[in-house]
């Protein structure tokens, strides 16, 4: 006589977990994939541990796939004087972390923040410092720091970041040393390198505006010499074609009242005077020799559309037909200006910020990016390749 025994709930469940396993591996990769990617992209990253082929399917095809999409913009932030980043990012509630100085904060990309900050080598006050670089991606919580290349020169000369989740999860860090050369840290190598470029002397040494975009593998920056001068990036390009100076519209070429930014895709340059607020939109002419660009004027936008005698761009909304304008010259007073079209009666002027007594700093566009970057080479477990810093 056969004997019957009754099956645990522990038994139950193994089995039931085996079913499940078992199915999800029979699936092909794309079904796989597409199951992943409904996930949040920071409990993807605690699955890479789960297997080889999770990893794998997570790495290569789960975040490219969620970082082509739209990163969240969440406002913008600036830097005045010593702040708190819950007051620096408006319509984002950031846990008070850390306080960064005018000179510590010195971009943001893509999700990410860069900033520099120093340390004495010994406890005596009186000895030298060291600066080092901290990236920061506030979502992920995550914070990767390094020396840089002189880690006894000051922290003020200038550093960029070249990040595009996109494309890669590693990042680099572009500092501008001198006229002719570049210093570059990428965080798959951990390595700096120094890139060599050529450009006139007129061009090199007029004085540059602090910030810089990042565009499709290239960095901008606004020069006095009425350029904006294009930075690649790619260690494979050859000195003269690692650099480019493209020629501004004839009115913003020596004005301080400008700004450069990443509209809908595009770059894009605006300008202020007494008169109006005028937009162009950088386009590159392939139909001639060297792909040389052009500025299209998109907007004219007369100064009596605008309530304020004042009017200084600081920065491009990323998606929308709006731009961050500062309304005074002596305090902090910013507000988000709609340049598109619009009803008669419908206000283009956002909310206005104000911090008395604070004149208006460097402005940086911010976006949510949940991807979690990388440090070191794509094949090495997610986990030892960042640095996690927990608020």
């Amino acid at each position: 006589m056969m004997k019957h025994r009754r099956i645990s709930n522990m038994e139950r469940k193994q089995s039931n977990d085996h079913d499940v396993s078992t199915f999800f591996n029979d699936l092909i990769d794309d079904l796989k994939v597409e199951i992943l990617c409904k996930l949040p992209a920071k409990i993807l990253a605690k699955f890479t541990c789960v297997s080889t082929t999770w990893k794998r399917l997570i790495i290569n095809f789960c975040f490219p796939k969620m970082a082509s999409s739209k990163l969240a913009y969440s406002g913008y932030g600036t830097c005045y004087s010593k702040y708190d980043p819950s007051g620096a990012f408006y319509d984002r509630n950031f846990n008070n972390a850390f306080t960064v100085s005018k000179k510590e904060w010195l971009d943001s990309c893509n999700g990410l923040v860069l900033i520099c900050c120093k340390k004495p080598v010994m406890i005596d006050p009186t000895s030298p410092y060291l600066y080092s670089y901290h990236v920061i991606n506030f979502i992920t919580k995550q914070c990767a720091f390094f020396e840089k290349p002189h880690p006894k020169t000051a922290h003020h000369i200038y550093a960029a970041l070249a990040y595009d989740p996109s494309k890669s999860r590693h990042f680099k860090v572009v500092r501008f040393s001198g006229f002719r050369s570049l210093n570059v840290f990428d965080s798959k190598t951990m390595d700096w390198i120094t890139l060599k470029y050529q450009l006139e002397d007129r061009v090199a040494k007029a004085k540059w505006e602090k910030r810089s975009i990042y565009f499709e593998g290239a960095l901008y920056r606004l020069s006095m010499s009425g350029h904006l001068i294009r930075f690649l990036v790619d260690q494979e390009i050859n000195e003269s074609a690692r650099v480019q100076a493209i020629e501004l519209p004839e009115v913003a070429k020596t004005s301080t009242l400008r700004c450069v930014g990443i509209n809908k895709g595009q770059i894009h340059i605006s300008h202020s005077n007494e008169s109006s607020l005028r937009i162009w939109m950088l386009q590159q002419d392939c139909s001639r020799i060297n792909n040389k660009y052009e500025w299209l004027l998109n907007y004219t936008i007369p100064s009596n559309m605008i309530p304020s005698k004042y009017f200084h761009p600081l920065a491009f909304h990323p998606y929308d037909d709006k731009i961050i304008l500062c309304l005074s010259k002596s305090i902090y007073k910013m507000s988000e200006y709609y340049f598109g079209d619009t009803q008669v009666n419908e206000s283009r002027l956002s909310h206005t910020h104000i911090h008395d007594k604070q004149p208006c700093g460097d402005i940086f566009p911010f976006l949510e990016c949940e991807i979690p970057f990388a440090t070191t080479m794509a094949d090495e477990p997610i986990e030892t390749s960042i640095r996690t810093q927990e608020s």
